[in-house]
């Protein structure tokens, strides 16, 4: 490795490849953002691999009302890189004992071949661990699960609820420490 660029990507074959490039962070101003406090900063977005790119995806989806569930897959491919992503979700509802609606939530994902930054798993922002940034993790591999815990049957309803998931840099490596995150809402 002397001698090599700390940035420089190689392709599955050892030979040097393109730079992933990473956009710069932006600032947008909205009236009500500001108003309510936003300061209008916004996170980069991830690095890319630059080329051009094909993916080729299915899903199929079942369950009834209150479960449901989803497979799916993807291959991307072009300029001299593939990945192939498997991943599968589920997610219910029940009525518990006083008055106490339950949600229930989580997915798992797994990739294999080249790394290609825009092909990583996500983990942050609304729909996995509220309370980090959209995207804060990513990596090969990922799961992630939910529980909100609401008043059943109100058209407004005080909610708590707890996240947890983790995000693995290679196929199935997960570290030995899940990230997760507590709240409540209305």
């Amino acid at each position: 490795m002397h001698g090599r660029h700390p940035e420089e990507r190689r392709d599955r074959h050892g030979q040097p490849g393109r730079k992933a490039r990473r956009p710069a962070a932006g600032v947008v101003r909205a009236g009500l953002n500001d108003l309510l406090g936003g300061n209008g900063r916004f996170a980069s977005f991830d690095s890319v691999m630059p080329g051009t790119f094909t993916t080729l995806s299915g899903s199929i989806t079942g369950g009834r009302v209150p479960t449901s569930w989803r497979l799916g897959s993807e291959l991307t491919a072009g300029e001299g890189a593939a990945t192939a992503r498997l991943w599968a979700g589920a997610a219910t509802s029940v009525r518990a004992p006083a008055g106490l609606d339950v949600a229930l939530r989580g997915w798992a994902g797994v990739s294999a071949g080249d790394r290609t930054p825009q092909r990583s798993f996500r983990l942050g922002g609304a729909q996995t661990l509220r309370g980090y940034e959209a995207g804060a993790f990513r990596g090969a591999s990922a799961y992630a699960g939910s529980v909100i815990v609401s008043l059943a049957g109100r058209l407004v309803a005080p909610e708590v609820l707890a996240d947890v998931g983790q995000v693995a840099a290679r196929r199935l490596a997960f570290a030995r420490r899940s990230r997760a995150s507590v709240g409540a809402g209305v």
